[in-house]
């Protein structure tokens, strides 16, 4: 794990592939088995070997680092290193590393805490508690808490708080200490006391669901969808598990048939109230892209089921309101990549502080740019150009106009997703990749510290 600074406060997790090595071990060429192959050939051959093993050879981990409040430090799993299997907390503006305990102090602890031996633990995420005095792991099915200081990890019971916040159930408030936990077909929100303030049940074919990210920056209100399937066409399925034959159905969307209906619903902590947000006309697919970064705004997605519209709302949550931002249309192919319904829709739009406006990907030319757009909805800009992708608005500078983003932009690796910082202004994109590979960015809250943190998936 290095640390080189840099103007940004941004964290870069970059994946590249291993190195070509000699394996001892490798599978036997050609010439092994008495056959003498053509040298390239034989070149090949060793690559593919290499290849082959190229799993084998990866270090480090993708645990995602997790920045505190403060936006100056930030906690993350390192694997290499003389403090290397162990927890380390990073100061961004000096680079001072300090590891929480040293990796054989937590062996032997989650040893003794899971009653058996841990010789290499492996982890895949990480939650900052509640009160930003520790963190909270998983191993094993179990969750541990580790304080910032004092290097003592303890068990924590599954109802905990702390423990909540791993939970893919539970939406703990940024601020407030209100919990929204999915329940089935169900929700409920709870306060930092636990008494409940609000509590829907689902019916069947009409259940309530909690999108990610669903808080307001405030915590004062929360998003949630209600999805109606009853009009779905139902599909039978056959059960041959037992010698009688079980049938039931399940709701499917056929083509020439009604799509599921998703309804808004903004609910305030505070006070308990739901409000429904009226839905937009016509059949739509709709996806929760966040809020604005004053919590003023919740920002909706609907895309027309030929795939060719697609229409950014923002709503008033206090009052229910909805208004129409702008629309992509395109009607010769589809307006957007399938990346997004993995990756998240929320990177469809980026809203800026302030309310000076939206940042929206487009495909329009032929390439995914990104576009400034008013808070009304006119176009102002592209602000990226160029025969290569932009695959992600990462972060926009507090001040200035500094704009951040992953592409593809150099055309010797089109491949590779490298980090580029562009202006809103528009122009030319300056790399601030160090190295190949695809990088992941996790931005501090303040988007002002000085640091890259690179984890790299190289030769062991």
């Amino acid at each position: 794990m290095r640390f080189p600074l840099v103007p940004l406060g941004l964290v870069l997790t970059a994946l590249t592939g291993a190195p070509a090595l000699a394996l001892d071990d490798a599978p036997p060429s050609l010439a092994a088995s008495g056959a003498t192959p053509d040298a390239k050939v034989q070149a090949k051959l060793d690559l593919a070997a290499r290849f082959t093993r190229r799993v084998e050879l990866m270090r480090d981990s993708l645990v995602p680092p997790r920045w505190l409040r403060d936006g100056d430090r930030l906690v993350f799993w390192s694997r290499e290193g003389k403090d290397g299997g162990t927890w380390m907390l990073a100061h961004a503006r000096t680079g001072k590393l300090t590891p929480l305990l040293t990796g054989e102090q937590l062996r032997e602890q989650l040893s003794a805490l899971l009653g058996k031996p841990v010789t290499a633990p492996r982890f895949f995420d990480v939650a900052l508690a509640p009160d930003e005095q520790g963190i909270v792991f998983q191993l094993e099915g179990k969750t541990f808490g580790l304080g910032l200081s004092g290097g003592r990890v303890t068990l924590l019971p599954p109802e905990d708080r702390a423990a909540l916040t791993l939970s893919p159930e539970h939406f703990l408030a940024p601020r407030g200490g209100a919990l929204a936990v999915q329940r089935q077909g169900g929700f409920a929100v709870l306060s930092a006391d636990g008494a409940t303030l609000v509590e829907r049940t689902g019916e069947k074919n009409l259940e309530w669901r909690i999108p990610e990210r669903p808080w307001s920056p405030d915590g004062r209100f929360l998003a949630v969808w209600r999805d109606d399937l009853r009009a779905v066409h139902q599909v039978p399925i056959v059960d041959y598990s037992t010698a009688l034959e079980k049938v039931t159905t399940v709701p499917y969307a056929k083509s020439g048939t009604p799509l599921p209906r998703s309804e808004l619903h903004v609910v305030e902590a505070a006070t308990g109230r739901v409000t429904r947000i009226p839905p937009v006309a016509g059949e739509t697919y709709d996806w929760f892209a966040g809020w604005n970064p004053e919590g003023t705004e919740a920002l909706c997605l609907h895309l027309s089921r030929d795939a060719k519209r697609l229409d950014l709302t923002a709503v008033e949550p206090a009052s229910g309101q909805r208004r129409h931002v702008l629309r992509e249309e395109r009607p010769e192919t589809f307006v957007t990549g399938l990346d997004f319904a993995v990756g998240g829709w929320a990177k469809q739009v980026t809203a800026l502080t302030g309310g000076r406006g939206y940042l929206w990907m487009s495909e329009r030319d032929g390439w995914r740019h990104v576009y400034a757009y008013d808070r009304s909805g006119k176009l102002l800009r592209q602000l990226t150009r160029g025969s290569f992708p932009v695959h992600e608005v990462v972060a926009v500078a507090p001040k200035g106009d500094a704009l951040y983003v992953l592409a593809s932009a150099d055309s010797g690796a089109p491949y590779e997703h490298l980090f580029y910082r562009g202006s809103l202004k528009g122009g030319a994109l300056t790399r601030l990749s160090s190295g190949s590979g695809v990088h992941r960015i996790t931005p501090s809250p303040s988007v002002r510290v000085s640091a890259i943190v690179i984890s790299r998936l190289g030769a062991s």
